[in-house]
């Protein structure tokens, strides 16, 4: 519930990405309270929360090709850390991450969206229809996350 107001935007961006990438497939976690958010979107896959031995080990069989995280402004997010990143990564997945804090030493790694819905259909776009530039960006990520913080690798 912590991430409802999340949900709720990109619930309100759904349907523009469908239209913008139509083969698109959007999976989202969400428990009992958040599901009915999707409701009105019946080609999204909700999926529940799993208990993290098993989402850990289901993510690093990847199956995905980007990580949405649209952090709104909140004060909970301010203290947000890498830890989608790295769930992103162990799934193969480039994150596309919301211009926060948490997020601002990938600035030039990756791109930090603002909080413009255009900006976020053109993100999925430009790294949904190209998976050269999706492989040569996880690459780039993961080899950040190891060097940076030998303590993830375990978690990748």
């Amino acid at each position: 519930a912590v991430h409802r107001r999340e949900h709720l935007w990109l619930a309100a961006l759904a349907d523009r990405l469908k239209a913008a990438v139509p083969g698109a497939r959007l999976d989202v976690v969400a428990d009992r309270r958040l599901a009915p958010i999707w409701r009105e979107h019946p080609w999204v896959e909700v999926r529940p929360p799993r208990p993290w031995p098993a989402y850990r080990d289901a993510a690093r069989r990847g199956g995905a090709d980007l990580f949405l995280v649209p952090l709104v402004d909140a004060r909970i997010n301010e203290g947000r850390s890498f830890s989608k990143v790295i769930d992103a990564v162990r799934l193969g997945a480039v994150p596309l991450l919301a211009d926060a804090p948490a997020y601002r030493p990938l600035a030039g790694l990756l791109p930090l969206i603002p909080p413009d819905p255009q900006a976020w259909i053109e993100a999925v776009v430009r790294y949904g229809l190209d998976a050269d530039l999706r492989a040569r960006t996880v690459a780039a990520l993961r080899s950040r996350l190891e060097a940076d913080r030998a303590a993830v690798r375990p978690l990748l």
